[in-house]
């Protein structure tokens, strides 16, 4: 029987990743490359949008707020890779548990832990930019500017109220990353879907929010509606949000389904990246759109190039069976009299204006004439 576990066990790590949620390895890898893509590009458009301060010094607070973020989502990702190669994730704890690696899934648990009080202060500073990026652009709105702190100061105390029921569900607190120990956990999915239902409502009061101002901008109907819908892109931490509450609730029990919680988080705070960061890459596309339009005119003049080559070569060996054209554009009148053949050249013009005569050599060969 311990054999049998111990290859089970053993089995569980038999991946690429020697992880014991591949999946939810490959889902994390992919969350850290598009939200380092998406933020370097953000930056880099702030930088080239000017040259009259020094680079560090274009950044504003909403650039610091969305690299804080991405520090805090590295750190935590980070933590929780290493935890799953230790042990843990969804149903495998049990077998691993038995076959002898308790250590290794405390430290997955423990890793857990910590990734997800990181993940609750990201999409915080994630917000924290998008709010701070809205009082900037929509500033001269007293209103506004209010409006937009008073989400601010409410995404805070919702922060702190998912960190501290998080550290707390469990008494005693270690109790959560050594299961065998006396102590008691409260509802997990429980916690998750009451939090998460505020954090749809806060995203969705912070996505109308612009709206208005949007509307009310000096500009064709046609180019407020692309705005808008710029804006509108975040609707779709919205719809991940309600997925991973969906995928990850388990009624009836105290825990959660972790190898889901991995994934949708991670589809969740990504696609949170993209959409405070999309607004601001308008120069990256406009060079990307260059760089295209660059490329196929240079293709298109290779092309050019090889056909007019191609068409100078036809004309060159045409020019060389009929020699009827001379170099300084005079008419020729080749003759054959029957008997005698003969080559007759009209007079051209010299660059200083005067008649000139060319009298060629006549070469005869079978009745046909060469011009040498």
């Amino acid at each position: 029987m311990s054999a049998a576990l111990t290859a089970a066990a053993n089995k569980i790590f038999a991946n690429k990743w020697h992880s014991s949620d591949p999946g939810g390895s490959e889902a994390m890898t992919i969350r850290m490359v598009i939200s380092f893509a998406i933020v370097a590009i953000r930056i880099y458009c702030k930088i080239a949008k000017g040259t009259a301060k020094p680079a560090i010094r274009r950044l504003a607070l909403d650039d610091i707020f969305i690299l804080l973020a991405l520090v805090s989502s590295t750190i935590g990702q980070g933590v929780v890779f290493w935890g799953l190669t230790k042990g843990g994730s969804g149903m495998q704890s049990p077998i691993l548990v038995k076959s002898g690696r308790y250590a290794g899934v405390t430290d997955f648990l423990i890793a857990n832990f910590i990734g997800g009080m990181t993940d609750y202060i990201t999409l915080t500073l994630i917000r924290l930019s998008i709010l701070q990026f809205y009082r900037t652009i929509f500033g001269v709105h007293d209103r506004f500017r209010k409006a937009a702190l008073w989400l601010a100061g409410i995404t805070i105390v919702w922060t702190l109220a998912c960190v501290l029921g998080h550290i707390f569900m469990c008494a005693p607190v270690d109790h959560l990353w050594h299961p065998l120990n006396p102590g008691k956990c409260g509802k997990f999915p429980l916690f998750y879907v009451i939090m998460g239902s505020f954090e749809t409502a806060m995203d969705t009061v912070i996505l109308v929010l612009p709206i208005r101002p949007i509307m009310q901008l000096m500009l064709p109907l046609r180019t407020r509606l692309v705005v808008l819908g710029i804006f509108l892109l975040g609707s779709f931490v919205i719809v991940s949000n309600v997925l991973r509450m969906y995928f990850m609730y388990q009624p009836h029990t105290h825990y959660i389904d972790l190898q889901k919680a991995t994934l949708w988080i991670s589809v969740h705070i990504t696609s949170a990246f993209a959409c405070a960061c999309l607004p601001l890459c308008k120069t990256f596309v406009i060079k990307f759109y260059h760089l295209k339009d660059t490329v196929s005119h240079y293709a298109r003049s290779l092309r050019g190039s090889r056909s007019d080559a191609g068409s100078s070569r036809i004309s060159e060996k045409k020019s060389s069976r009929d020699r009827g054209d001379s170099s300084d554009g005079s008419m020729q009148d080749f003759r054959n009299d029957g008997t005698k053949n003969s080559c007759t050249v009209s007079a051209g013009q010299s660059a200083n204006g005067q008649k000139t005569e060319w009298i060629p050599k006549v070469i005869k060969v079978d009745n046909e004439f060469e011009v040498v």
